[in-house]
This record gives structure tokens, C-alpha cells and sequence, in this order.
């Protein structure tokens, strides 16, 4: 299998939770949509492009790496959209036409108040694979794949568009058994902070054949996620397995063996 590497490095980073109310909570680690999403916009795919969009995430084998863990902020945020410029009933996009703003006059107008849920200063790094039969539908190679994380048609952000890379997010392409075995064997950054546990998400239907020897080899647990999107409604529902437990990758240029 071959497995890009990625490392999510910035200022702010939010992987969408289930929101509920006015707070858009993030879960602790990526999310099957938003890497989706990522893979998306790093090839160019347009927004009606929705089959795509779903047959990535359905084929989407993922493992998550929390480097440095960051710290949870919530950032308070108020719009007047009763304000006379923004009464305009439309508006300029980053694509470079004017779009309509739809809605009621209820949700168009008012003070609306939202608390955005962040991680600060935090690093990941992610493995991923699509599977074989799906790449030969969308006419892709594990090479133009990582090349466009090298070069990405579009801008790419972290969850959402405030949260821009501080570094390029390709970090390789390896052959491994799964995300987690690459993962597993990847060098973590030497200014991480030593006597760190790794948790260690990865998808469970689709890496983990025996689940019982699993769990005994790596001493973790099973969790249930509900971040699956059906892309021709826009929607999140569904839920899927996802397994966690504890890594000590290698440092990275550096002979100090790692003690928990």
C-alpha cells in the first residue's frame, strides 16, 4: 500500500465535531470528511463534484498522530448582519463570481453569536491511502497524489479556511501494510517533547482484520465516531469505528531512545 505522510502544523486547527447549539466543537483528531476534503481541494476537485468526493471517502483508509497536543481555545464571535453593507443579498466568493445569500429574513438579519472551538499550536501527522480501485476510477497514482500536496491546485486550510498551514503539509510516500504500521515507523519531530504518549486513530473496518489481537498487540480501545458526510446533501450522518491506543515513533536524527 502507498501511504502519504502529512503534517498538519499551524497557528489554529479545528477537525469538526457534532455541534450542538452555537458551539462548533472539534474533535481531537482529523476527521474522515476533512481529509476528504483535503485530498479534494489539493486536486482541484469543483464543489459539484460530489461522486468523487464520495467514493474518496468511502475508499479512504486514515491514521492520526498527535505529535503535540496544542491547547483547546473557543473564540467568541458576533455578526450584525443587520448592517446596512451587509444587507447586500450578494456577494463576491473566492472562486470569482457573485453568489446569492439564501436564507429567511430571521437567519439573514440580527446579531448572530457562534463559539468556534480551536486547537492552538498544535502538530499532527496523518497517513493515508485510497484504495487501489478507486484511484483507477478517478484516474489517479499514489505520484500525482502526492505531488499535489506538493503543489496543490487550491489553497489548502486545516478543518476550516482561518487555519492556514504554517509549513508545507507533504512530508512523504511510503509502503507500508496500512496508515498505522507507516505511522508507526515515521519519525516524529526532535523538538517534540519527550515522555509523550501517542494516541493512535485509525480506522477500524478497514485495517484491523482481527480486532481481538488487535487491541491485545497495541493494549487500546474501539470508539465510535460520527464524522462521515454524505456530499450530495452536505450533511454528517453515519458513524464508523475507529481504534485508539499509545505509539512511541522514533525520533527523528537522534539516538535518545524514548522512556515512558
Amino acid at each position: 500500500m502507498q501511504v502519504i505522510l502529512l503534517q498538519l502544523d499551524a497557528p489554529l486547527m479545528s477537525f469538526g465535531g457534532v455541534a450542538f447549539d452555537k458551539h462548533k466543537v472539534t474533535n481531537r483528531f482529523p476527521t474522515l470528511s476533512m481529509v476528504t476534503g483535503l485530498i479534494a481541494n489539493a486536486m482541484g476537485l469543483g464543489y459539484d463534484e460530489m461522486e468523487k468526493h464520495q467514493l474518496i471517502q468511502d475508499n479512504l483508509e486514515m491514521a492520526a498522530r498527535c505529535d503535540r497536543p496544542g491547547v483547546l481555545i473557543i473564540d467568541y464571535q458576533t455578526a450584525d448582519l443587520g448592517q446596512e453593507f451587509m444587507l447586500d443579498k450578494t456577494a463576491w466568493t473566492t472562486r470569482g463570481y457573485r453568489e446569492r445569500r439564501l436564507g429567511t429574513r430571521m437567519t439573514n438579519q440580527g446579531i448572530h453569536i457562534m463559539y468556534q472551538h480551536y486547537w492552538a499550536d498544535a502538530i499532527y501527522t496523518i497517513g493515508f491511502a485510497v484504495d487501489k480501485d478507486a484511484m483507477k476510477e478517478l484516474h489517479w497514482t499514489s505520484s500525482k497524489l502526492a505531488e499535489a500536496f506538493i503543489r496543490p491546485s487550491r489553497p489548502l486550510f486545516i478543518g476550516r479556511k482561518c487555519c492556514i498551514p504554517a509549513r508545507a503539509l507533504f512530508r512523504d510516500k511510503v509502503t507500508a501494510g496500512n496508515p498505522l504500521d507507516a505511522l508507526k515507523l515515521y519519525e516524529r519531530l526532535p523538538q517534540s517533547t519527550t515522555n509523550v504518549a501517542y494516541r493512535m486513530p485509525i480506522e477500524f473496518e478497514s485495517t484491523v482484520k482481527n480486532p481481538k489481537k488487535f487491541l491485545k498487540k497495541y493494549n487500546g480501545q474501539i470508539k465510535v465516531l460520527s464524522d462521515l458526510r454524505d456530499w450530495e446533501t452536505g450533511v454528517h450522518c453515519g458513524r464508523r469505528f475507529v481504534w485508539t491506543g499509545f505509539l512511541k515513533p522514533p525520533i527523528a536524527q537522534s539516538g535518545i531512545e524514548e522512556c515512558v
